[in-house]
């Protein structure tokens, strides 16, 4: 567009200075030159309008695509509460941490509230017995006897590869209806009456010994327990973490 008016201006400029063109010539020449500018300017602004154009469709198409990532469900929100199929549950990658995976395999319970952790009922046994110093005739476990954490699993624990499908404080099988007590560290669980009278075994609170059976948090009471394997009958039973206990058998006496 600058070479088309550089060449009408040099054209109009040599044929003032040459003379041989009058007023009228001149002027036709400049309009010649203004209506070529009106037409390069329309031409150049219609490419712009089309340039932006292609540059709003390819960012629309950008904010499509990404928003159809995020709606996109996970397969395990997709899969209904009451799913008993394995094919619901993801596959654990190596990309998942420890804590991801066991917030998986919580969800494969039929409510979420058919499960608490070590934690929660260290809490609810202080509770209780802060209460009791208040109210002597008060029942003790009135809170494990209520029906909030109770009800059935969803897929038997031996179809899992993660947990075991026994307690590994008494070694017995889960049963229907049963309170599950998860510890917070690991993906061991036990019943709930296990948890509890561990509890009251060893008399010390979760935060010292945050699971029974993992050994890495459970250094005071492994020398007790290896002292009493020896005169007892060795029942080893080989948990997620590699660990080997003997189902603590000091515990079932």
């Amino acid at each position: 567009m600058r070479q088309f008016l550089r060449a009408l201006r040099s054209s109009t400029s040599r044929l003032r200075l040459s003379g041989n063109g009058n007023d009228e010539e001149v002027e036709e020449l400049r309009e010649s030159i203004n209506a070529g500018y009106v037409s390069q300017m329309e031409e150049s602004n219609h490419e712009e309008e089309e340039e932006d154009d292609e540059v709003k469709k390819l960012c629309q198409n950008n904010n499509d695509s990404s928003n159809d990532n995020n709606n996109t469900q996970h397969p395990c929100q997709a899969r209904p509460v009451g799913d008993t199929s394995l094919e619901g549950l993801t596959r654990i990658t190596k990309q998942d941490t420890k804590t991801e995976r066991r917030h998986k395999y919580r969800q494969s319970f039929v409510r979420s509230n058919t499960i608490m952790t070590v934690t929660e009922c260290d809490i609810i046994l202080s509770d209780q017995e802060n209460q009791e110093k208040e109210d002597e005739n008060m029942d003790g476990y009135v809170y494990f006897d209520s029906d909030l954490y109770k009800g059935s699993l969803a897929i038997p624990r031996d179809k899992h590869p993660m947990v075991p499908n026994c307690c590994l404080i008494c070694l017995e099988e889960y049963q229907p209806d049963e309170c599950v007590v998860w510890s917070d560290q690991c993906e061991h669980a036990f019943h709930r009456d296990c948890i509890v009278k561990y509890f009251d075994k060893i008399q010390r609170k979760v935060a010292d010994t945050p699971c029974p059976c993992c050994r890495a948090t459970f250094t005071d009471l492994t020398v007790e327990i290896r002292a009493k394997k020896r005169s007892s009958r060795r029942r080893h039973v080989r948990t997620t973490t590699g660990a080997i206990i003997a189902g603590i058998p000091w515990f079932r006496r």
